[in-house]
């Protein structure tokens, strides 16, 4: 998709005119003035969610690569996955209700365990807006150990923008292919002496390349507004509060179909789910955090979010015959989901630096939950209907009278971790990291499952111990081996 974004540029343009002959009889003495700029880059010298520490690059044991503010910029990125085209271990899938889904070194990514905000665990189903973040790093393989459970091939860890002190409003609209349509409002300061702010609202659309049979390109609408407010309660104490609502409104396109023979029924363009075959998301995301400088050398963060999210749909699960590639005819079942989402993440950190001898400790102590449930209410099954690619026949409607009966479950899990971390440096070459976390890890048998005296609850208990040595041969560079 090509991107334009529309800017206005102001030039002033000076010149000056001299006399011939007056420059030719005189001479003027003038001081050489050096003129030096550095060229910006994309690197960033520190890192602080692979360790929860501020730590440079070159003290950081693990793969992570961290996409800043500038490189979203460059790349007019409007989405995590435009975002993710500049890591090489991260590809993006096709998901049919629109969601954007990722591969880390082949293994996938789930909703559940693939993805973190501000280093906490977070719920992923509707299309990131990256105009909220102002990073995006990606830790691959163990990188992510801290944080406890996680897929095989990493996290993807999105931090977002926070309220500055100067006064700041940037709009932005960007115009692509597809009829894609994006418009932003950023808007920071600060209110007061101690309290500052920061709103971003956006709305963005765009069309399916893929089409239905009669022409018509479905769309995917994705509305964003977001608060950020910054409070100082004193000049070592500070308080965080975030809110975010999301909304997503797009169909359901599961992609092109081949029969027994690997023929494709129509062609690579044509969408064989129903015109109303549609789904709804919405998210909202509650945030609390609370910063407290202890002294110059300790430091305390403990922070709570609350995230409220519904996924509605309804369905038309394509099923095809041996001949359906020649034809033109297919069936499809009527179906219809309800399902939402309530995860609570919370976690305290306490960092210090100290010395024992000659050797520097930068020490990490915390603890951290996570609660998920998770509520299905579905309808699938049912009467199969017959359909055809041909324009010219017929598009039944929706129908939820030959739906299955819907059913419905709940399921809860819980994640609760404690950890330590102690980096420590003997001298400009040699550094040691060792680390530990312990893990309780809880799935309580479904609602329906208690009622009908079914399964039993799994409880699992990990200790993760990790451990790395660091050689800098010169300033520029790090030599390390891990284990974990």
């Amino acid at each position: 998709m090509n991107n334009f974004k529309l800017s206005t540029l102001a030039c002033l343009v000076t010149s000056a005119v001299f006399s011939v002959s007056a420059v030719a009889n005189s001479v003027t003495d003038i001081d050489t003035t050096v003129v030096k700029a550095k060229r910006p880059n994309y690197k960033t010298n520190t890192t602080n969610t692979a360790f929860k520490m501020d730590v440079s690059q070159l003290e950081t044991p693990r793969s992570v690569n961290t996409i800043d503010r500038k490189l979203l910029d460059d790349l007019q990125a409007t989405s995590l996955a435009k975002a993710l085209e500049n890591d090489a271990s991260t590809v993006k899938t096709h998901e049919s209700d629109g969601h954007e889904n990722f591969y880390i070194r082949g293994f996938e990514l789930t909703t559940n365990e693939g993805y973190l905000r501000n280093g906490e665990q977070k719920y992923s189903l509707i299309q990131e807006p990256v105009e909220m973040y102002e990073l995006i790093e990606i830790l691959k393989g163990g990188s992510g150990l801290l944080y406890g459970q996680s897929e095989a091939g990493g996290l993807i860890n999105m931090i977002t923008k926070t309220p500055e002190d100067r006064q700041r409003t940037m709009i932005s609209q960007d115009i692509g292919s597809d009829n894609f349509y994006r418009s932003v409002v950023d808007t920071t300061g600060a209110a007061t002496d101690k309290l500052r702010y920061r709103f971003i609202a956006s709305k963005q659309t765009k069309e399916n390349w893929r089409h239905y049979p009669d022409g018509k390109q479905p769309k995917t609408d994705r509305d964003l507004f977001a608060v950020m407010l910054d409070y100082d309660i004193s000049d070592d104490t500070m308080l965080a509060l975030t809110y975010d609502h999301k909304t997503q409104q797009g169909h359901n396109d599961s992609g092109a179909h081949f029969d027994e023979n690997g023929n494709i029924v129509g062609d690579r363009e044509t969408i064989l789910d129903m015109p109303w075959s549609d789904n709804e998301k919405k998210e909202d995301s509650y945030g609390i955090k609370l910063s407290h400088e202890i002294n110059d050398d300790w430091s305390l963060s403990a922070s709570y979010h609350y995230l409220d999210m519904a996924n509605s749909a309804r369905t038309s699960s394509v099923s095809l015959s041996k001949d359906s590639a020649t034809t033109g005819n297919y069936k499809f079942g009527t179906g219809k989901r309800d399902n939402s989402y309530e995860v609570h993440t919370a976690s305290v950190d306490v960092n210090g630096n100290f010395y024992t001898g000659s050797i520097d400790h930068n020490i990490l102590i915390g603890a951290n939950l996570v609660n998920h449930v998770y509520h299905r209410n579905s309808n699938w099954g049912g009467k199969k209907i017959e359909v055809s690619i041909n324009p010219t026949k017929p598009t039944p409607g929706y129908d939820p009278s030959v739906m299955a009966p819907a059913s419905g479950n709940d399921y809860r899990r819980q994640t609760y971790g404690l950890y330590v971390q102690d980096l420590m440096t003997f001298n400009d070459q040699w550094q040691l990291l060792a680390g530990l976390r312990l893990d309780h890890y809880s799935k309580e048998r479904s609602s329906n499952d208690k009622k009908d005296g079914k399964g039993h609850d799994k409880i699992y208990n990990n200790v993760i111990p990790n451990a790395s040595l660091l050689f800098h041969p010169n300033q520029d560079s790090t030599i390390y081996a891990t284990y974990s």
